[in-house]
């Protein structure tokens, strides 16, 4: 199904009739793979289908400002036929169909697929095995010669172009009895770096993740190690953002501080404001619960130096701070464990948390006692609490 235009079709346009209509029934077939909603075919041009074009193509060529019209002889008309030539039709029955999320993507029997506009190797790695990395199991065959789509010398995908999955690619092979193709070398390790640019790609082009927060992901998001694809990881990350204030806050590269001032606010409550010991246990027992949380460490004791610090006071202040460890320990375990509930969720965070501050605990405490300065009074009282940036988690 190729459409040829007389006039244009969309905004400012000529919108014959038929035109509007063969671009209305193209654009559902572009749709429908991208799983979006419908849109009407009734050969009117209204702000539905200048929208749906818009949409198309700000996802074919990337355009902040796209124009929202299809031209007779126009890149955006070439990318909609070049998607509707052929990957149904071409595609050896029975045909394989793989989604994840936004992706979806078609596979011959024999392991074609054809490009479409926008397609990468990661997208189809991620949506066939849920892992982005892999994509060096897909493979061009010209003649006799197979070789990997992606690395030094493959040259980018072109549209319409056929590329195989190496594996179903065999396994028709060995069924028709034909000889196998020839596999090509492995591709190298994949770079740190690299790793980082795939994940940021796919967080801003499939979660519409970006910028900072999007870079910030993308580092943790390389490393985790969770059992699983990475894409179940990208999922967990991607939902916390958009569920959870708190990991938005992570993820959020300013106002460290902030991190540390909430838990305060709903965590101290504290009985007796005068009494000083109390008040050093609470604050610092709330920065040594979240530096014990984010490494996965059990809820921790009372300070060594805090302890220290209490020989010689009645037993009374000692069991006045004590109790208030105890207690805001506690209180930010339980806030932290109902936030993020399942074993994934908790390693994203964590990662996240530790990341924030160069995955170390001690720095994250460091920056949590700095950020309590302003609680103690100018004068002894502060003295004594910056006294105790010498000592941090874990003492």
């Amino acid at each position: 199904m190729e459409i040829r235009l007389a006039g244009s079709v969309g905004a400012g346009g000529d919108n014959r009739n038929a035109e509007v209509r063969a671009i209305q029934i193209g654009l559902n077939h572009w749709r429908r793979t991208q799983v979006l909603p419908m849109i009407g075919v009734d050969g009117v041009v209204g702000g539905e289908t200048i929208g749906a074009i818009r949409q198309f193509q700000t996802a074919q060529f990337g355009w902040r400002d796209p124009d929202g019209r299809f031209d007779p002889q126009g890149n955006s008309l070439k990318n909609l036929n070049a998607f509707l030539i052929g990957p149904t039709r071409r595609l050896l029955e029975p045909v394989q169909r793989f989604q994840r999320g936004v992706l979806a993507i078609e596979m011959g029997d024999d392991g074609e697929i054809v490009v479409r506009p926008g397609d990468w190797p990661s997208r189809y790695a991620l949506a066939i095995y849920g892992d982005p990395f892999l994509f060096g199991t897909f493979v061009r065959i010209k003649g006799d010669v197979v070789s990997l789509v992606a690395g030094p010398g493959a040259g980018p995908l072109r549209i319409g172009e056929s590329i195989y999955e190496y594996a179903q690619l065999l396994r028709f092979a060995k069924r028709m009895n034909a000889p196998p193709p020839r596999k090509p070398p492995p591709l190298p390790p994949i770079p740190k770096t690299e790793r980082e640019k795939i994940v940021e790609r796919i967080l801003r082009e499939d979660y519409d993740i970006k910028g900072e927060q999007g870079k910030f992901l993308a580092d943790i998001l390389s490393k985790v190690g969770i059992a699983g694809p990475i894409a179940d990881v990208i999922d967990v990350a991607a939902s916390l953002l958009s569920k959870s204030h708190l990991f938005e806050a992570i993820a959020t590269v300013t106002g460290v501080a902030g991190l540390f001032i909430g838990f305060a606010d709903s965590c101290i409550t504290l009985v007796n404001l005068s009494n000083t010991h109390a008040k050093f246990a609470a604050y610092r027992g709330l920065v040594y619960a979240q530096a014990a949380w984010a490494e996965g460490a059990p809820r921790p004791p009372m300070s060594a130096t805090l302890r220290a610090n209490m020989r010689g006071l009645s037993a009374y202040d000692r069991n006045a701070a004590e109790t208030e460890w105890n207690r805001v320990v506690a209180a930010v375990y339980a806030k932290l464990d109902a936030e993020f509930r399942t074993p994934d969720e908790k390693k994203v965070a964590r990662a996240a948390l530790l990341a924030r501050f160069g995955n170390s605990p001690r720095e994250l405490s460091r920056a949590g006692l700095q950020a309590f300065e302003d609680r103690f009074e100018p004068g002894v009282q502060r003295d004594v609490w910056k006294r105790g940036y010498l000592f941090l988690y874990k003492e």
